[in-house]
Order: structure tokens, then C-alpha cells, then sequence
């Protein structure tokens, strides 16, 4: 074995498997990428790989969220329980969304995320409840507006 090679071989052995570990940063970059190929699912499990290294990343978390959600909005509606396993995918994001609004209160995006979520999980409650949430809801997208006159989603 010539000497570069014993040189990398001892060098991946006392650096273990650090050497390639990945960070939360290239977790979100790879999930960014999978995110603008339009596969929700691969981008999902990359956030949230970076949300497990980094917990209290921002960004990490609300598009954890984000990718619970667009999976849920992409069931099969010919599917027998579609609306069971659109709620357990909505219900799943949502601590990614409350722990973000908890990082970040000041994010009008995140706001706008979390209306759209309870939204989403208003379906399936009873009328009281459905009504019940309309005002939260609502309290969200004007805390968005309020926070950025602009956010076009909101």
C-alpha cells in the first residue's frame, strides 16, 4: 500500500464515522433539493434529520411542518381512509409547527402555515370545533398580515 493511501486509511479510522456525518445544514440543502423535484416524501425525511440534529432550527422545523402537510394534501381521495391518513400526516406536523412559532414568533410565514394546518385538521372536527378554530385561524392570518402586509399566501 503506498503511503497516500495507508495516510487516508488511517485518517478515516482515527476520525471515525465524523468524517462523513452529515450536518442539519445539509440535510435542509438536500431536502431544498428533493423539495424542488416535487418529492415531498425524500424531502420530508431530510428535514427531518435535520430537525433531530438540531432540534431548535428554525428553519428545520417549519419545514418538517410543511412536508407533513403537503403529504397529507397529496392522499389518494379514491383511497378507502384517506381522510385517516391525511389527519395522521397533519397531526404530525404540528408539533414541528408549534415548536417553530416557538423559535420564531415573528415569522409571518409560520403563522400563515399554522392557519393553514388547524384548517386542515378543522375537516374532520364537528361543527363547534370547526367554528371554534375559525377564530384562531383567523387570529393567524391577520398576526401574518400584521407581520408582513405582503405575504401573498396569507
Amino acid at each position: 500500500m503506498n503511503k497516500a493511501a495507508t495516510f487516508l486509511v488511517l485518517l478515516a479510522i482515527s476520525t471515525g464515522p465524523g468524517l462523513f456525518a452529515q450536518t442539519a445544514a445539509d440535510h435542509l440543502k438536500a431536502g431544498d433539493e428533493l423539495y424542488a423535484r416535487f418529492d415531498d416524501a425524500g424531502a420530508l425525511a431530510e428535514y427531518e434529520k435535520a430537525a433531530g440534529l438540531d432540534p431548535s432550527r428554525f428553519e428545520a422545523l417549519w419545514k418538517t411542518a410543511r412536508g407533513y402537510m403537503n403529504l397529507g394534501d397529496r392522499i389518494d381521495y379514491g383511497q378507502k381512509d384517506h381522510e385517516e391518513k391525511q389527519q395522521k400526516l397533519y397531526k404530525a406536523g404540528e408539533p414541528f409547527l408549534r415548536k417553530a412559532l416557538s423559535v420564531n414568533p415573528q415569522d409571518s410565514f409560520v403563522h400563515f402555515l399554522n392557519a393553514a394546518l388547524l384548517g386542515r385538521l378543522a375537516r374532520v372536527k364537528s361543527r363547534k370545533q370547526q367554528v371554534a378554530l375559525a377564530y384562531t385561524i383567523k387570529a393567524e392570518i391577520d398576526k401574518a398580515l400584521e407581520l408582513d402586509s405582503g405575504n401573498d399566501m396569507a
